[in-house]
This record gives structure tokens, C-alpha cells and sequence, in this order.
């Protein structure tokens, strides 16, 4: 079944983007590169904070 997804920040230069499921069940931070900087990184989780996400279980995935 399709999933609905917002966009709730996204890099000026497409290299990077932060999107959320509406009911808060899941949000991701999507990167052009496999690493992120962290001061990125940081923001990215504080934006998801700030639109109610719960920011306690992240999992970050590098390896693929």
C-alpha cells in the first residue's frame, strides 16, 4: 500500500533531506553521501523533535 510522506526540510542543494510520515510513526533523514556532518546531523534530529517525532530510538545506517 502507498505511504504518505512530508517534507519537512530539505538542503537548498539537494543533498540532504528530512521527511516524516503525518501520524509521527516515522521519520527519516536522507543523505546523498553515506556520512553526514554532524552539525547537520544534529539539526536534522532537532527538526524532527520540533515537528513532534520521537527522536529516541534513531538508527543511523551508513553500511549501505
Amino acid at each position: 500500500s502507498p505511504s504518505e510522506y512530508w517534507i519537512l526540510d530539505i538542503d537548498a542543494n539537494y543533498q540532504w533531506v528530512i521527511v516524516g510520515e503525518p501520524c509521527k510513526k516515522g521519520g527519516y533523514i536522507l543523505s546523498r553521501t553515506k556520512t553526514l556532518d554532524e552539525k547537520i546531523k544534529a539539526e536534522a534530529v532537532s527538526t524532527l523533535v520540533r515537528f513532534g517525532y520521537d527522536v529516541s530510538n534513531l538508527i543511523y545506517r551508513g553500511d549501505c
